[in-house]
């Protein structure tokens, strides 16, 4: 089935999962107005959308377009800016988003973008009330380039904004700029991923975040495989798959081990993340803890008992 193309208005938000980026809009097309569905999380009332799927036809609520994408633009209209103000600014209502259109017309995302402190002209609005409904256009904004600039890097619309809600107005500058910490905050990012981006953006191949990244992904493999730590030729290994001669890499290893960003594992010729050494040293003392408490049950007696057991059962309770 081919994948077809809709534009229309958002006129609301039916529906919208906190954890997910899944939402239900109502949306005006030139056919009409119709339902659509899909990883919508990030569109708003107001707001001109361009979505790409399929129509389905749901038992319970009839046709729906199945959105497997969105490319959401700034409301246009007068009446779309009023909609999407009071829809989507919180703190913002009705006769409020009414105030402002009426009074900096198609100016208003103008203001909000460039002169946000003159919102506290408006009666109702405060000069901290105006920062903070810049502050929630200006991350919406955000949220919308930050999306179109991941989608070509697999990264989901749902992940996309969590980035949003970690990093805030921050988020596209550190996806840019840091993109390997992205694997240390959010596991539905991979080494991979990271990578893809910051090559994209002109890293060195052997820069030294990329290599401590490699030394890091190297060591998150290994934990994957049920390993507490690894050795250096098993990193090694791997950098030379990514275009990283040995010696590069066993430089890496070294202001690794000097900065404390990992550690040797049981002996001098393997490694591990801190974390995982931490986590070995918490385990023992538990299990230290453990077998010094003396069991207050000794044996089973099976005879005070109306549950029968056989021997293996016995045996299992016992320990």
């Amino acid at each position: 089935m081919e994948e077809i193309t809709i534009t229309g208005d958002v006129l609301s938000i039916e529906y919208a999962a906190t954890e997910t980026a899944f939402a239900v809009i109502k949306i005006k097309t030139n056919e009409g107005v119709t339902t659509a569905v899909g990883p919508l999380g990030h569109v708003g009332a107001g707001c001109i959308v361009t979505l790409t799927g399929f129509w389905k036809f749901h038992p319970s609520y009839g046709e729906q377009f199945d959105a497997k994408s969105a490319l959401v633009q700034s409301p246009q209209t007068l009446h779309g800016i009023t909609l999407y103000l009071q829809s989507q600014m919180s703190g913002v209502g009705k006769k409020t988003a009414q105030r402002i259109v009426e009074h900096f017309g198609l100016q208003t995302l103008q203001v909000l973008n460039e002169t946000p402190h003159h919102l506290a002209q408006i009666k109702g609005i405060s000069d901290k009330k105006a920062q903070s409904i810049s502050e929630q256009w200006i991350q919406d904004v955000q949220t919308r380039e930050l999306e179109i600039t991941l989608r070509g890097y697999g990264i989901s619309l749902s992940l996309c904004l969590k980035l949003v809600r970690r990093y805030k107005s921050e988020a596209l500058q550190q996806v840019l700029k840091h993109p390997y910490q992205l694997c240390e905050d959010f596991k539905g990012i991979g080494f991979k991923t990271a990578d893809n981006i910051a090559l994209s953006q002109g890293i060195h191949s052997t820069a030294p975040q990329r290599l401590l990244a490699i030394v890091q992904y190297a060591l998150r493999q290994s934990e994957q495989n049920g390993d507490c730590f690894t050795h250096p030729h098993t990193v090694i290994d791997l950098a030379t798959s990514l275009n990283v001669s040995e010696d590069s890499i066993q430089e890496a290893i070294t202001r690794a081990l000097a900065q404390d960003l990992i550690r040797h594992g049981p002996d001098e010729e393997s490694l591990q993340r801190p974390m995982m050494l931490h986590t070995e040293r918490k385990i023992a003392t538990h299990l230290a803890r453990i077998l010094e408490i003396q069991s207050p049950v000794k044996t089973l007696d099976t005879h005070r008992s109306d549950i029968h057991l056989n021997r293996e059962q016995v045996n299992a309770v016992n320990m």
